[in-house]
Order: structure tokens, then sequence, then C-alpha cells
């Protein structure tokens, strides 16, 4: 009868530190597991006025005229003045029938943003017929 071959690489034994990195997670992970996790006490009724807080305070957040929800449009404003409206013809164009035909200007300088309304153009959402407010604030005034 033959014998086995030899192996092409001789077996070594596994350095200490390998076994200890091997060995350690294990008692850890095994360690966990005694049982099942500790009961959290909630009071239903208190946790409702919670989600319920929570919701109302996001719902105004998101209605707020500088929210995300009041954008009109995401435009790149070059240096000087655009002009806005539902006209065809203005730098930034708004939806028809949401716009007058020239709403106004807008004038960058810098990093600073104005906003001037056209004459007899009344503002109704949020702001006034004029508005400053430098690039990035994230508020209106």
């Amino acid at each position: 009868m033959r014998s086995a071959p030899a192996p092409a690489f001789p077996a070594r034994a596994m350095p200490a530190t390998s076994a200890t990195l091997i060995t350690l997670p294990a008692v850890a992970a095994l360690s966990a597991c005694s049982g099942p996790p500790p009961t959290i006490d909630v009071d239903p009724t208190a946790h409702r006025a919670e989600v319920t807080a929570f919701h109302e305070a996001r719902v105004a957040e998101l209605a707020a005229p500088d929210s995300w929800l009041s954008l009109i449009g995401l435009h790149y404003l070059p240096e000087g003045e655009s002009t806005m409206g539902s006209d065809p013809s203005n730098d930034i164009v708004l939806p028809e029938g949401k716009a007058v035909p020239f709403v106004g200007r807008v004038v960058r300088s810098g990093a600073d943003v104005r906003f001037v309304a056209a004459e007899g153009v009344r503002v109704t959402s949020g702001i006034d017929s004029t508005m400053a407010l430098s690039a990035g604030s994230g508020a209106f005034p």
C-alpha cells in the first residue's frame, strides 16, 4: 500500500497571535447570546404624542416659504442681471399660468443676489417686492 504524497508546502503551526485573533471574536459573540434583550417600557400614548408632534413640525418645516417644496427651479445665475417670468424671452422662464410674463429681475453681484419685482407685480409667496440675500444663506430675511 502506498502512503499519501507529501504536501507541496510543509504544515506550520498557527502563530499564537492568529489563534487569539480568531478566538476572541468567537468568544465575544457567544457571550453576547445570553438570552433575550431586556424589555423597554413604552407608554403608547406618550409615543403617539411624540410621533404626532414630530410629524406636525416636519409638515410645518416643509410648508415654509423657504423649504424645498416651494422651490420653483434650479437656474444658474450668471453675474449681472437676469430677467424672469413666463414669457419665453426671459432668462429664467417660469411655468405659464403660474407667473405673469415678466415677474422681475434677479441681479447677482459675486455671492450677493437681489430680486426686484417688476412695476405692478405683486409678489405673494413669502418675500417682499425687493429682497437681497447672500448666496448660501439658506433663509429668507
